[in-house]
């Protein structure tokens, strides 16, 4: 992770927050070997209720709130809709 991202635990917990970041679909884990060209989509059992909270856990995010009050919402929730239709987008490939 970036240390301008901020991770609001501190950087000794980068691994929790990478955690995190997969279980609640803002970091998909896949694989794909060009020899075959089969794709497979790790992330399983994506749970899209943990994102907000995967958010707030870096100041990049969590500041929008205070910089951009009037917005910020709408913001991070457009944020949470494309995270989920590409996630939905990757899951198809990998039927």
């Amino acid at each position: 992770p970036c240390i301008e991202h901020g991770i609001k635990s501190g950087m000794e917990h980068s691994l929790d927050n990478a955690n995190l970041a997969s279980k609640c679909g803002y970091a998909l884990i896949f694989r794909y070997n060009p020899d075959t060209k089969k794709f497979n989509m790790d992330s399983k059992n994506v749970d899209f209720s943990l994102y907000d909270n995967y958010l707030m856990t870096e100041n990049r995010y969590a500041n929008l709130k205070v910089v951009n009050k009037k917005h910020a919402e709408e913001i991070l929730n457009c944020q949470k809709e494309w995270a989920i239709n590409r996630y939905e987008y990757y899951k198809k490939l990998g039927e």
